[in-house]
């Protein structure tokens, strides 16, 4: 298993800059001085090392080449897992760069496509032989309710614990992908879903709100590959890959102090908190890796590791 940090620095309009990078791999923060004058608890600098740092003025299509373009050969030809994070503030546009915008989404693909549109492009340019592709997407968030993305009236959708096999995802809208033209129609269907669902955070005009909308689940949009029909039909799939909206990083109090807020960030910084537990296990090859501290990290549990033994 591998793990590659990749960080790509925005620059807000009208802003001073806290985040910068010198030599490409590292990464220097600096805390707004308005944010120091008001006495609030951060660090006034750090560092931090990282695999790779894309500027301000990078393209998306070279963003795309250095981290991306491997990513359908690894997982038609060499039956590889992967899982794809963006993580970051709410005003960053993480899960456009993910999963597209609903306007913008055609079988054309573009800057405005979306990672995922583009993985999915490359994947059927290999042969599908026998092989089937399925598609899920859901909204994770702080109860056992999920919302589904293929399907916003099913509200039926929910996590199931198991002591022996545990967390899976029970009555959720999965379609068959047979072609590139089916991949588009259901990113369509999930961007407008995405949109729908995240509609209060992603108005600019609320940002200086008294209390700003503040949403901290996470979207998770996954393709699953079977060897061949009767495959799918027993739920044995061969490997995965998953595109992951993390929930908004802010502190609350940075918005205004909100109770309801407070406790969604709380249990969602538990879950980031555990994230980076499970991926800094793996970074330092540690024999345990603590998959069970978190709904998120329990559901990926199986993809990691390729835990192929039991359906899906």
């Amino acid at each position: 298993m591998d793990v590659e940090l990749a960080v790509c620095l925005t620059q807000p309009q009208g802003s001073i800059p806290c985040v910068s990078s010198v030599d490409g791999r590292t990464i220097t923060y600096k805390a707004p001085q308005e944010l120091l004058d008001a006495s609030f608890p951060v660090t006034t600098d750090a560092s931090f090392n990282v695999d790779k740092v894309h500027a301000p003025n990078i393209t998306f299509s070279d963003i795309y080449k250095g981290q991306f373009s491997d990513m359908a050969k690894d997982f038609m030809v060499e039956s590889r897992n992967t899982v794809v994070y963006a993580y970051g503030q709410k005003a960053l546009p993480k899960r456009q760069f993910l999963y597209g915008s609903h306007n913008n989404i055609s079988e054309s693909v573009n800057a405005q496509s979306g990672v995922a549109q583009h993985v999915l492009k490359d994947v059927f340019s290999h042969p599908l032989g026998e092989c089937v592709l399925q598609m899920q997407a859901y909204v994770l968030g702080v109860t056992e309710n999920v919302t589904d993305l293929l399907n916003l009236e099913n509200v039926s959708a929910v996590v199931s614990d198991s002591v022996k096999e545990g967390p899976s995802i029970l009555n959720i809208t999965r379609v068959q992908i047979n072609s590139y033209a089916d991949g588009v129609d259901a990113l369509k269907t999930i961007a407008a879903s995405i949109e729908e669902e995240f509609m209060d955070v992603l108005d600019e005009s609320r940002q200086h709100d008294p209390f700003p909308p503040y949403n901290p689940f996470h979207c998770i949009v996954g393709i699953l590959k079977y060897p061949n029909m009767e495959a799918l039909e027993s739920g044995m799939d061969s490997n995965s890959m998953y595109f992951i909206s993390l929930g908004d990083s802010e502190r609350p109090p940075l918005c205004g102090i909100n109770l309801d807020q407070l406790n969604k960030y709380e249990k969602t910084h538990k879950s980031h908190t555990a994230l980076v537990a499970v991926l800094g296990a793996i970074r330092c090859n540690r024999l345990r890796i603590p998959f069970t501290k978190s709904k998120l990290t329990s559901l990926l549990r199986r993809t990691y590791k390729q835990e192929k033994s039991k359906p899906q």
